[in-house]
């Protein structure tokens, strides 16, 4: 298999100490102390009850010594908010803060989010690329994290900010696709990469893209479009609305808007928005590209026009999501085409290489005995 297991990161101190004996640590919920109210968590149908008052936290009733609680499940199942996740949890409050976090094995993490980032339903072999890109992705977090000078209490997001994680599901198949790319990870320069991908890149040049850097992360600056996606139905997006609903939509941003006389979009050299200038006909008021996807949740990706036909603003785009890295609807007409799975990541990212995370034992010290 494209002579994966000659290649080893020799990484003992990354495996065994940062990244906690292959474990990643998910935050699942945070917030404010003063708006935590009540959190509970059902374990073998034994419910715990956490409560911060009065500076302390509190668990069934019961002050706890510290501000934190950990269970480790006999089972290896707990609930939380509806749904349920394997590992262990932590409930940590700190610095006028709380945090849930679930300390998960990678390989169950990674099947975990394979459900949400993926399509179930999809031939093995692209779960499989899939499912390298998601453990590389974590393992980049998982490196990030433990590198910082204050280490955080988590690793990685539960949410699309990071990747999208649900806990348990019964895709059960989904499971031969993790299994047959155990700890195989994207590097470059014998690094984990920032594996990002989205759904349908829309034939953008991601080296075109501005306000990304790319000397850092060379791999994402392809120099060619996608040629893969084109029949993907998210290829291209159009969606409209009338001056009323446009203006309801930016009222957040622009004060006392009662007027739209037009929109004018600029873009970067790859399509995509970087400023929209909405003219009322006596003031001109801009706003970021960001700022518009953020705002209008029908917007499907950054690259789009905006014209005006009477009093309708039509918004023409393409692809699905931030057109970096992997093109999922890319990799999927690709593997119909024959592509292996390091053919299709070369091709997405350029000057990277598949390695297979190992546990190496720690090397004795000569002694004289040993000499």
């Amino acid at each position: 298999m494209f002579n994966l297991f000659k290649k080893i990161i020799y990484m003992l101190f990354v495996v065994l100490s940062t990244l906690h004996a292959c474990y990643v640590r998910v935050l699942l919920d945070s917030g404010p102390v003063e708006e935590m109210g009540e959190k509970q968590f059902v374990v073998a149908d034994k419910k715990f009850l956490c409560v911060f008052k009065d500076t302390l936290l509190s668990c069934n009733g019961k002050q706890l010594n510290k501000n934190g609680l950990r269970i480790s499940p006999k089972d290896s199942k707990f609930w939380y908010q509806d749904t349920c996740y394997s590992g262990d949890l932590a409930l940590i409050v700190q610095e006028k803060r709380w945090y849930v976090i679930n300390n998960i094995p990678l390989e169950e993490y990674v099947y975990s989010v394979l459900r949400s980032e993926s399509w179930p339903g999809w031939p093995l072999e692209v779960n499989k690329v899939f499912a390298i890109m998601v453990r590389t992705y974590a393992v980049h977090k998982i490196l990030a994290a433990q590198s910082m000078k204050k280490k955080p209490l988590y690793d990685i997001k539960s949410t699309n900010i990071h990747q999208t994680y649900k806990g348990l599901h019964n895709f059960d198949h989904l499971m031969q696709a993790v299994q047959e790319t155990q700890n195989i990870i994207i590097t470059y320069h014998k690094r984990p990469i920032i594996a990002m991908y989205d759904s349908c890149c829309g034939g953008i040049i991601p080296a075109h893209i501005s306000g990304f850097d790319f000397k850092s992360d060379p791999y994402l600056a392809r120099p060619y479009a996608c040629e893969y996606c084109s029949e993907c139905k998210l290829y291209s997006w159009q969606i409209s609305f009338e001056q009323t609903a446009l203006i309801e939509l930016l009222e957040t941003e622009f004060s006392g808007l009662k007027h739209i006389k037009d929109v004018r979009v600029t873009t970067d050299k790859a399509g995509k928005v970087t400023e929209i200038e909405v003219r009322t006909g006596r003031s001109h008021k801009k706003i970021s590209g960001a700022t518009m996807y953020r705002l209008c949740k029908d917007i499907r990706s950054f690259c789009y026009t905006i014209k005006k036909e009477e009093k309708i603003f039509k918004f023409t785009g393409k692809g699905f999501g931030h057109h970096m890295g992997v093109c999922q609807w890319g990799v999927r007409a690709m593997v119909k085409k024959g592509f292996t799975e390091k053919q299709i990541l070369d091709y997405y990212y350029p000057g990277t290489e598949l390695m297979k995370l190992v546990k190496v034992e720690p090397q004795r010290s000569l002694t004289s005995a040993d000499t």
